[in-house]
């Protein structure tokens, strides 16, 4: 069997392909820029990502990156309700590749009921 015959049968999805250009992902979304100005002078005190999959991600790899540079606490959260704490002085960052994540979304309802501050990746 031919080594382009083997990908195709065993890689129908071309992972291997996106797995070697994963440099160039990162360095998009690392060149993008991104309007914060609704951010800009709202007080907060924490920040949760809520997301599921890929889309939470991006949260751990922030973390991981600022690691002690951090002067907030930084949670990911992976589940339908978020953590108790929340309130109006936290920063919600909500992340759904797809938008209709029924974890997500239940954790924006969430959110929203607990008058966090929000924003919608």
């Amino acid at each position: 069997m031919k080594p382009k015959d083997f990908a195709k049968k065993h890689d129908p999805a071309n992972l291997y392909q996106t797995l070697i250009e994963t440099h160039a992902q990162i360095d998009a979304a690392w060149n993008r820029e991104l309007d914060l100005a609704a951010t800009e002078g709202v007080p907060f005190e924490s920040v949760v990502v809520t997301g599921l999959g890929g889309s939470a991600i991006a949260g751990d790899v922030m973390a991981d990156f600022l690691g002690d540079d951090l002067a907030l606490p930084w949670r990911v959260n992976r589940d339908y309700r978020l953590p108790a704490y929340v309130n109006e002085k936290t920063l919600v960052v909500v992340s759904s590749y797809s938008g209709d994540t029924e974890e997500t979304l239940s954790a924006l309802k969430d959110a929203m009921a607990k008058n966090a501050k929000i924003v919608c990746i």
